[in-house]
This record gives structure tokens, sequence and C-alpha cells, in this order.
């Protein structure tokens, strides 16, 4: 059978030509059995983690291709604002963000992490891990943004937790700094979520280009707004988390003007029955059966499966920190317009769910692949009159 190889031509040619219409053009040719393009291949980087098979979505987001175009470095900081990290965690050790202002030793040989000093001038003292904006009775913030919650720990994870390192999983863009930013009271079973807009500001004026909120709820605030576009200003991208209520409902901050709203996949693309849609929606990722880092046990590391926008959400973090990374001139809006511009749509037989799950599911390759000047446009803002001439539309009227 291997003589039949001899068979095989490879036919090259210098003309600006679609290879696709050369291959149907040479097909059609006397004697030709068929014909097609040579197609591009990559290869495929796989960490060495030991629990890398059960990240069935690192597949599905087209991580691996993605890995041999970038991987994360420690230049890139994403703020994971959320109930804080475990700084012991095996698996996260050696990614979470210090401040270099607040490190080292003052003038009177004080070691600056605890002087009491705000040493950086940024009007917070003492922060060289972070920051706890809810403390230990959710009212008086503090230094220490160690969790008393899984959740922080478990977003953390799926962002960055160390890659190739031979124990438990590789976060998307593993080689990231993840900044802790803890906004939630100690309630170890149920927390609230305080002070977050606090979080966001604080992150995006530390530097970080992506920031990821796996929280929210009903309710718009112009406040809110407001601070979400000095975050936009100061150069970070927010991404938040659609919502868990199975409907329609708008969930802040994921509603706001600016936000990258995530939405939650199953395995074959369909909506995740517990996942928010609409049209405030920008992107969906896989939602269900997510393994990540939680808080270790006595140094010994700790994962946990979820569901939820929560976890979908931080997996759009990581690519957006690659590309962020990839492509160091983009503004907030132009990562995201990239990543809706390059997702996968969804299959023929889901279109139903397409207009309210945003512009497709996350491809990490494509992303970071596709050289082709992409243009992205999107409403902002809109306002609808009725022929009365107020913003009340009444069956039968004309409005514009």
């Amino acid at each position: 059978r291997s003589s039949s190889l001899a068979r095989i031509l490879v036919v090259e040619f210098d003309r600006d030509l679609d290879p696709g219409l050369v291959a149907r053009k040479i097909a059609q040719m006397p004697g030709v059995e068929y014909a097609e393009p040579q197609w591009e291949r990559y290869p495929l980087h796989i960490p060495n983690d030991e629990l890398i098979p059960q990240q069935w979505y690192l597949d599905r987001i087209n991580a691996f291709g993605g890995w041999d175009i970038e991987r994360g470095d420690t230049s890139i900081v994403v703020g994971i604002v959320d109930t804080g990290i475990d700084p012991t965690h095996p698996d996260l050790l050696g990614t979470l963000w210090q401040n270099q202002g607040e490190m080292g030793f003052d003038d009177r040989g004080i070691d600056r992490r605890s002087n009491g000093i705000d040493d950086d001038g940024n009007g917070i003292i003492d922060d060289w891990q972070g920051y706890d904006f809810g403390g230990d009775d959710g009212i008086t913030p503090d230094n220490d943004p160690s969790p008393h919650y899984y959740h922080g720990t478990h977003v953390a994870g799926i962002v960055g937790a160390s890659g190739n390192n031979s124990i438990g999983i590789a976060g998307v863009a593993f080689g990231v700094r993840l900044m802790s930013v803890k906004v939630s009271d100690e309630d170890a079973n149920e927390p609230v979520i305080i002070n977050g807009y606090d979080g966001l500001l604080y992150a995006a004026r530390m530097g970080c280009r992506v920031i990821n909120c796996s929280w929210g709820g009903r309710g718009y605030s112009a406040a809110e707004q407001e601070v979400l576009d000095s975050v936009r200003r100061l150069g970070a991208l927010v991404i938040a988390s659609a919502g868990n209520n199975g409907d329609a409902t708008e969930i802040f901050p994921g509603s706001y003007i600016g936000v990258l709203s995530v939405a939650a996949l199953n395995s074959d693309d369909s909506r995740s029955d517990f996942s928010n849609y609409g049209l405030r929606v920008g992107i969906a990722a896989p939602g269900r059966g997510v393994i990540s880092t939680v808080p270790a046990r006595n140094g010994v590391p700790a994962y946990r499966i979820e569901n939820g926008t929560s976890v979908s959400a931080p997996i759009v973090s990581g690519v957006a920190a690659l590309v962020a990374l990839q492509r160091p001139e983009y503004r907030p809006d132009q990562i995201a317009a990239r990543l809706r511009a390059t997702a996968e749509a969804f299959p023929t037989d889901l279109e139903s769910d397409a207009p309210y799950l945003g512009s497709g599911r996350i491809d990490a390759r494509r992303a970071l692949a596709d050289d082709t000047i992409l243009k992205w446009a999107e409403i902002e803002r809109w306002s609808v009159a009725s022929e009365a001439g107020n913003r009340v539309i009444e069956p039968g009227d004309a409005a514009t």
C-alpha cells in the first residue's frame, strides 16, 4: 500500500490564490483522484499536571492549541476580586502577586509589610499581598486577604494555577500573577460581597490588565457604572459571571457597560440550565463539572468540582490574560472584542439559544492565532421614543 503514496503530489504556487479554489480546479483535471489544501497543523502542548485529564474544558476551549502560541508570564496580573486566595496551596505557590512598594525594609529597618505606613502612597497601609476590603467583621478592612471560604481560591486556580509542576491542575493562563482582593465577610458558609467596587478600583489602580468577578446581583447603580468606567480607563478589562438564575435576569456587574458577561455551557455547547442568558451576555464558556483548587488542608493540595457561571468567567479571564500578554497595546475593549470576534459559533441545532449567549464559546487558539484585522461593534446605549413623545410603547404605536 505504501507504493500508492508515490502518486501523491504536492503543488506549490507563489501567486496569491485561495488554496481551496486551486484544489477544486486541480480536482477537475483528468486522472486526478482527489485534490485538497494542505492544512496547517500545530503541536498541542499538554502540561504534566496530574489532574489534566479531568480538565475537560481545556480541550473544549482549545487551550492546548492556544498554549503553543502563548503562555502566561509574570508581566500580566489578573485581579481575583472575590473571597480571597489561599496563599498556602501548593498549586498556587509562586502565582500570587506581591506589592513591591510594600516589601523590604524602610529607613528605620522595619519590615514594610507590617510597619503601619503607606509606603507606596496608594492610600492603603501594608497591602503587600493584596487587600481585604471586608475585614474580620465585614466593616473594618485589613491587609490579610486569606480566605474563610473556598470560592476565591477555586476561581483563582481556573485562571492561573501553576502548570508543569506535576501536581494538580493547570490554569488557563498558568504563569500569570494572581492578585488576591478579598471583598467578602468572614462567613465560612455563605459569605456576602462587601465593598466589591472598592476592590475593583484597587485592582485596576495596582496594575491588573484583567479583573475577574464571579459574583453579582440584581439592580443597576449609576455609581457602580462610574466606578467601572474608571476601571476601564485605568486599563483593566472586567469579566463577570452572567448569573445562575436560569433566566434572563440582568445581573450586575456583568450587565454594566464595558463589562464582559459570561454565560455557562455544558460539554455539548448547550446552555447550562442554571445559566442566565440575554442580550447583555457577551460570550459563553464551559460551566459544568469544572475542577479547580480549594484551600489546602495542612499543606496538602485540595481540589473540588463546581458548576456555575462563577467557573465560566475565570475561563474567559484566563484567555483574556493571554491576549493581553500577546497584544500589550490593546485597550480593555479591544481585548473583549477579540475574544468575541474569534469565539466559536454554536452548532446549528442550538441556534435558538445563540442570540442570548453572546457571540459564541470562547476559543483560546483562535483568539491568539487570528492575525486578520478584526472589527467589532456593539450598541452600548440606546433610547426609545413612541408616537406620543414619551418612552412608553403602547400596542399599535410606531416607535423610534
